[in-house]
This record gives structure tokens, C-alpha cells and sequence, in this order.
């Protein structure tokens, strides 16, 4: 009798594990508050790992229907993603404000995600070793970036870094891709190894007059001497001597942002501004490797 007793509470405790509390269209979800009829995106069974459960692309909805009650999707949770290997592209809803931490953590085939503007935070590794993505443009509405959010997404060569960002966590963007970097004024600290082990980093945009506090070992073996580092004008003298920021084997004015556009192929239906970002017909636009990105980080002309 005490075996059978133990039998049932540990498929009790089993049972109970589940992260989902129901499942549409392939895509679960778990309750997060009954009164205001809000959910979040999970995974299928007891641990994130146990199923490879999101193939190809995933659309999800702004909301969804089970047993009459209709549900606001509003976060990615912990894990939702974690270690789906052939997961290649997700759009997100509005409506989204959080991802949760590791929800994409190994999701090796994940070449694209759609964020929309409404997110306001990311988990730690929330995108670790996503080894084929290789844009993320982040919204103005976050406040800071998390520690190794994007470490060791290896093919990540361009990241939009918005205004309104005033931190941006340990190893955020270790061992990336990223060729090309805007910190804005507004980044006020940078953590340790946040741009470690980049071996394509060569140009680094700082647009704050006032230098932003480091922490040891951003640039961590990666090659400043080689790369190119501008900044304000009025603080050019000071970044040439402070710490850090003195290893960079080219120190320029903003200014010279983006003058030489023969060295990057383009053409004269571009036009150059002020802080380095180029405009056709109007709209912004991103030019990574010859290909053509719109703000939204789709690409527009290969």
C-alpha cells in the first residue's frame, strides 16, 4: 500500500508539471491571470525540453479562443522556444511586452523574429546560441539589454539599439557577428564582456558626450586595434585617452560617419545622415554585407 502511495503522488507531482494549461493551433499556452483573461506562450509537457514541439514559422496570435474564453496574448514565457532546433522564423503580436529568460536559448535554425514595438523586456540569455540569426532590431519601448541576451548567436551582424536604452548587461553580444554598432547617448553602462570575442566588430558608433561607464573587459578579445571607434566632437580628445576606449586603432568625429559610400557599394539613391544611418526615398534603411534591410529588419533589396 505505501508503494501504491507513493506511486500516485509522484504522477500527482508529474501531472502537475505541465507548463501548458491548454493548447491551439499548435501553439501553447499558459494561464497567467484569469481576471483580465491573459496568457503566455509555452512549451508542451514537463520540461522545455521535452518535446521539439515549433517547426518553421510561427505566427502568434494576438489572442486566442479556448473553451468560449477568448485570451490576450501578452508574454513569451521561460523556456517557451528552448531547443528548437528547426525553428526558423516567429512573428510576435502587439501586445507582447516580455520575453522570458533562455526562450530561445538553442534555437540553432531561428534566422528571423519579428519584435513589436509594445515589448519592454527580454530574460537573460533570452536568445543565446541562436547560431543563424542574424538581425534583431530592438524597440524603443526597453530600457535596458540583458545579460548574454545574444551570446553566441554567431551569425548576428547587425543590431538596432534604440534610444531609449541605458544599460546593456554582461557578454550581451559576445561572441556575435555584429560588424557594426550605434550605442546611443542614452547607454549610460555597458557590463563586463559585452562585446567579447567579436571577430568581425569594426566600427563602433558612441554618440554620448559624456563617456559611458565601462566595465572590464567589454571589447575582450576582440580586435579595438583594428576597428574604427567615432564619437562626439566635443568629447573626441577625451575618448582618445580614457580607458578602453583609448585601444581603438581609429578614433573619428561622428561627422565622418558614412562619408566613403563607394566602400560599401552603394549608389546615389541613398542619402547620408548626420549620424551615419541612410535613408532611400525617405525611409530608413539598413545595408549589411550588399543585402538591404527596411526598419523592421526585412529585406527589401539583395
Amino acid at each position: 500500500m505505501k508503494k501504491l502511495f507513493t506511486l500516485l503522488l509522484a504522477f500527482m507531482a508529474a501531472t502537475t508539471l505541465l507548463a501548458h494549461d491548454f493548447e491551439v493551433n499548435g501553439i501553447y499556452y499558459n494561464i497567467l491571470d484569469d481576471k483580465t483573461n491573459e496568457v503566455e506562450v509555452t512549451w508542451r509537457g514537463a520540461l522545455s525540453t521535452s518535446y521539439e514541439e515549433y517547426i518553421g514559422y510561427i505566427a502568434i496570435p494576438e489572442s486566442v479562443t479556448y473553451e468560449g474564453t477568448t485570451y490576450r496574448v501578452t508574454e513569451v514565457g521561460v523556456g517557451a522556444f528552448q531547443g528548437c532546433t528547426n525553428l526558423t522564423s516567429v512573428m510576435l503580436p502587439n501586445h507582447v511586452t516580455s520575453i522570458g529568460d533562455n526562450a530561445f536559448w538553442g534555437c540553432s535554425g531561428l534566422e528571423f523574429v519579428t519584435i513589436p514595438d509594445s515589448l519592454s523586456w527580454i530574460g537573460e540569455r533570452g536568445f543565446y546560441e541562436c547560431t543563424n540569426l542574424t538581425t534583431i532590431i530592438l524597440p524603443n519601448t526597453m530600457k535596458s539589454i540583458p545579460e548574454c541576451v545574444f551570446a553566441n548567436c554567431t551569425s548576428l551582424n547587425h543590431v538596432t539599439i534604440p534610444n531609449s536604452i541605458t544599460f546593456i548587461g554582461d557578454g550581451a553580444f559576445a561572441y556575435t557577428g555584429v560588424s557594426c554598432v550605434v550605442l546611443p547617448a542614452s547607454v549610460r553602462t555597458l557590463g563586463f564582456y559585452v562585446f567579447s570575442s567579436c571577430p568581425n566588430l569594426r566600427e563602433v558608433t558612441c554618440e554620448s558626450v559624456k563617456l559611458p561607464n565601462l566595465s572590464q573587459w567589454v571589447f575582450f578579445k576582440t580586435a579595438t586595434d583594428e576597428a574604427t571607434l567615432y564619437v562626439p566632437e566635443e568629447s573626441l580628445e577625451e575618448y582618445k585617452t580614457a580607458a578602453q576606449w583609448k585601444e581603438f586603432g581609429t578614433i573619428l568625429p561622428i561627422s565622418q560617419v558614412g562619408t566613403d559610400l563607394e566602400n560599401i557599394g552603394l549608389d546615389n539613391g541613398y542619402e547620408v545622415m548626420d549620424n551615419g544611418k541612410l535613408l532611400r526615398n525617405g525611409q530608413l534603411v539598413i545595408v549589411r554585407d550588399g543585402v538591404e534591410y527596411n526598419a523592421q529588419g526585412q529585406i527589401v533589396k539583395e
